[in-house]
């Protein structure tokens, strides 16, 4: 059911709701996902683990190697019975087509609109623990809303420099890659390679021009 997708021509966000509550996405399906999200540019978000009761069950787990990527992201605790994983959609989505991936904040909550129905408050210690370990803790916000703390991927904690790690600037290239490649498909119908490599260079220079002005990249000017 995965390759259904193939018929998208873009795919920016994928969420895999468990089967049942209290049920996670077996190991295959989510290898399988993620390499296909690695394959067309796009971030997966997965639901913790029924077995996550307590921060010290995401972090034992965590320190086992379990499942570290850059393209996926997780979040702990689960808010009652019903998936999290459309606000958490939602709000990125949201996010993108008013500011950029890139201007999500990097030290303040991203803010979900969901009912919150857990009991378990995390402490900062925990808080600080599990961002470490790659996984975005969860609090109450307003009636029915959600902050979503930290804004990393499952690959913090595994090694790869922290910024790479960070959801933003994952987001902000995924978006740049994913429109590269998309907007320079026109190449495979054109004859002449000379005309197609100016023309593409063209475009892609304006391409990230855009991205520079709009702050997606570092640097004052175009050149840098």
């Amino acid at each position: 059911g995965l390759y259904a997708l193939e018929q998208i021509a873009r795919l920016d966000l994928l969420c895999i709701v468990p089967p049942a509550p209290g049920l996670c996405l077996g190991p295959v399906a989510r290898f399988a996902a993620e390499r296909y999200c690695r394959r067309r540019q796009a971030l997966l978000l997965v639901e913790p683990p029924g077995h996550w009761q307590l921060a010290r069950d995401v972090i034992a787990d965590r320190q086992r190697g379990q499942f570290a990527s850059p393209n996926v992201v997780t979040c702990f605790p689960l808010p009652g019975d019903s998936s999290v994983l459309g606000a958490l959609a939602g709000a990125l989505a949201a996010r993108d087509q008013a500011h950029g991936a890139w201007s999500l904040p990097a030290s303040e909550p991203l803010r979900l609109r969901f009912p919150w129905r857990t009991h378990l408050e995390l402490s900062p210690a925990e808080h600080s623990a599990l961002i470490r370990a790659g996984v975005n803790p969860l609090t109450a916000a307003a009636p029915a809303s959600v902050y979503l703390h930290g804004g990393v991927t499952t690959a913090r904690g595994s090694g790869l420099a922290p910024e790479w790690c960070a959801l933003r600037w994952r987001r902000t290239a995924l978006c740049a890659v994913s429109g590269m490649v998309q907007n320079s498909r026109w190449m495979l119908f054109r004859g002449d390679a000379a005309t197609r490599i100016d023309e593409l260079h063209g475009q892609l220079e304006a391409f990230l021009d855009a991205l520079q002005a709009n702050g997606a990249l570092a640097g004052v000017s175009a050149r840098e």
